[in-house]
């Protein structure tokens, strides 16, 4: 009974999980909040892989060349990306192909393997591309 009573009062005190459908925003952010911008997600995977870079050292054991060709690399990778999700985005929304999940088996499997090679690149080409940048800002000026 005291267990009981203790829950009733806690919850009547804390209210609901679930923001309140009144406001119209809210009813729309309900079937959208999947696919929402996660902004602690992305702080943390951002310090992993600037932790990655640091502990290996890259732009400082890396020769310019190395370093040109590895953004190079990570750049058309990210290119290619974006325009295989287009792609995709096209045969998703293309009403006569009826088997979608087949029709996009192949452009899946490379998406997935692009995917694997930028997460590879990242860690020698965001610190390259830090230095690159203030290394032309100290040219400038």
């Amino acid at each position: 009974m005291e267990i009981t009573l203790t829950l009733t009062i806690l919850a009547l005190l804390t209210g609901y999980s679930n923001p309140s459908l009144t406001d119209k925003i809210e009813k729309v952010r309900t079937y959208t909040r999947q696919i929402e911008f996660n902004y602690v997600s992305w702080m943390t995977d951002a310090a992993l892989l600037k932790m990655r870079a640091a502990s290996i050292g890259a732009p400082y054991t890396l020769e310019h060349a190395a370093q040109k060709q590895i953004v190079s690399e990570y750049l058309r990778n990210t290119q290619s990306i974006l325009e295989k999700e287009y792609l995709l985005e096209k045969l998703y929304a293309d009403a006569s192909i009826t088997d979608k999940e087949l029709a996009s088996q192949t452009l899946r499997a490379e998406l997935a393997n692009q995917y694997a090679r930028q997460k590879e690149l990242a860690p020698l080409a965001d610190p390259s591309c830090k230095i690159r940048s203030v290394r032309s800002l100290q040219n400038l000026g």
